[in-house]
């Protein structure tokens, strides 16, 4: 096989995008790879090259690649066609197709052939170029170099069936020249042009096989590619399950940021510390036990949640509850110890990410009306539910639950009414930094490895949801992390990957705007 992809995996921010994707490319003609919208198809050939942070194996001709920065991957002969052609719009045709040249013998004389109209277009901007001749400009330049591979990245997209036509006889030409990995949605250029096909969904490989035994049974397509109705569904409830996943973790670390800000006036900014230690105690003990994979991570998990819970009791006694009432110097001692932590965490460790031990069946997925739901995600929403209803309790039904509340709404009176209220603030930095160390073991989980900078990404949208959800308020963080969760997935999927996360801070700010306390008051309920 030309081209070997081995359990390759993609975050883009906290979208798991790619999860485990396998398989090859054989010398030779066009492997086209399919799938509904949003399914990881680009994400794919971008992996490939190096454009986005990957985890797993690619190889090309039984060299790994994995590596390599997206330079030297390119330079070993792989040319690439994006999904939105970016041509250099301020230069001209020629300049687009002169800056392109690599080996010293670039084929002017083929590209020519195969779009004419590019020649006598040398001297014009590309910017002023329409659609379809950009198209032919972003096509040239794979072509220009004798790349043994090229990756094509839905060429007839937005043409006119005449410049389709066109555009499939130059990947028919290319493919005499090179192996061509093709994604593309129109089915009829892939039954002319491909002789393999690849089927993603949910960021995994669905299906592979041969191109025509696949298009000639219309059943088994829509069963894999749906109609526009089905494919809408599936990526809504997709979208939707892993929404409220994310917000599972964000839920778990903002549930002790609030309970401690609320009781105690504390903005920990060591929290994302928490997890992230707690996390690391979870890989490392599941490296020193014997067993499955579920073994090493219950074992792990055990030991990760134990650690998260007396790291932040010890936090709470030594160094916080010496400067209570002095708000500025727990901000610093806080983000001290937050870098302090995560400098420990690089120092034993390094830098690399982790692997974390994740059982076959969290890998696997559960088929929900055409969306294939990774297993995982479940296991995070039904982990927040049982800790809500945990804290919910705690909160209800036991004294320190009693004193924590009225703490919230009156520390003093709490105080004058002779009770130790220190006690409870340990027990509530405990239990957050439990909290924060089971949010560290799903993130695990959800993202298969662990890293030093995970604690402090998650960090980030935990405070937004505490501030969303009201200081103190258990049900409002519920609520908020729900929310920021889901408006994450909908704006990176259908806005633009990426919007994501800018959209979470507007909606910050239209809460603030509307009700500066947040959707809940400031009681721990």
């Amino acid at each position: 096989m030309l081209i070997e992809v081995r359990d390759l995996h993609v975050h883009l921010g906290e979208s798991h995008v790619l999860q485990g994707v396998s398989f090859e490319v054989p010398e030779g003609g066009v492997t086209a790879l399919l799938g509904r919208n949003g399914v990881g198809k680009t994400t794919t050939l971008r992996a490939l090259l190096g454009l986005v942070p990957r985890r797993g194996r690619v190889s090309l001709a039984g060299t790994d690649l994995t590596r390599l920065p997206t330079h030297r991957i390119v330079r070993r002969g792989v040319g690439y066609v994006p999904e939105d052609r970016d041509v250099f719009a301020g230069l001209t045709v020629a300049e687009n197709l002169r800056l392109s040249e690599r080996n010293g013998n670039p084929r002017y004389e083929l590209v020519y052939e195969l779009f004419p109209e590019l020649k006598t277009r040398g001297g014009q901007k590309a910017g002023t170029l329409s659609g379809g001749q950009q198209q032919m400009v972003a096509i040239a330049r794979a072509l220009l170099n004798e790349n043994p591979v090229l990756l094509v990245d839905e060429p007839t997209k937005g043409l006119a069936p005449l410049l389709v036509t066109e555009v499939a006889a130059a990947l028919e030409r290319a493919a005499e020249l090179a192996t061509v990995l093709l994604v593309e949605q129109n089915l009829a250029v892939v039954a002319r042009v491909a002789q393999q096909v690849v089927v993603l969904d949910g960021g995994r490989v669905v299906h592979a096989g041969d191109a025509k035994e696949l298009l000639a049974d219309p059943e088994r397509v829509r069963a894999l590619l749906g109609g526009p109705w089905r494919r809408a569904l599936s990526t809504f409830i997709l979208l939707t399950i892993t929404g409220l996943g994310l917000g599972a973790m964000y839920f778990l670390i903002a549930s002790g940021l609030s309970l401690i800000y609320g009781l105690m006036g504390v903005l920990n900014f060591a929290h994302g510390a928490f997890l992230t230690v707690g996390a690391y105690a979870t890989w490392w003990t599941s490296t020193h036990v014997g067993g499955g994979p579920g073994t090493k991570l219950l074992v792990g998990a055990i030991a990760g949640l134990a650690v998260g819970a007396v790291l932040a009791a010890l936090v709470e006694l030594v160094l916080i509850r010496p400067l209570y009432e002095r708000a500025i110097e727990q901000v610093l001692v806080t983000v001290g110890l937050a870098l302090v932590l995560s400098a420990l965490v690089e120092a034993i460790w390094g830098f690399d990410a982790r692997q974390f031990p994740v059982p076959d069946w969290l890998i696997d997925t559960t088929t929900i009306f055409g969306a294939n739901i990774p297993n995982d995600r479940f296991l995070e929403i039904a982990t927040a539910v049982l800790v809500f209803l945990g804290l919910t309790a705690f909160l209800r039904y036991t004294r320190y639950g009693l004193i924590v509340r009225a703490g919230v709404e009156n520390r003093a009176m709490v105080t004058a009414l002779g009770i130790d209220v220190r006690k409870a603030f340990t027990l509530v930095f405990a239990i957050g930094g439990l909290a924060a160390a089971l949010a560290g073991v799903l993130s695990g989980v959800y993202f298969g490895a662990v890293d030093p900078g995970r604690g402090t990404s998650l960090l980030i949208f935990a405070f937004i949801v505490v501030v969303i959800g009201g200081f103190g308020s258990i049900g409002g963080t519920a609520i908020a992390a729900i929310v920021v969760g889901l408006v994450q997935q909908y704006a990176n999927y259908y806005a633009s990957s990426g919007l994501g996360d800018l959209a979470v801070v507007l909606l910050l700010a239209l809460v603030l705007l509307a009700r500066p306390g947040g959707l809940a008051p400031k009681v721990a309920h």
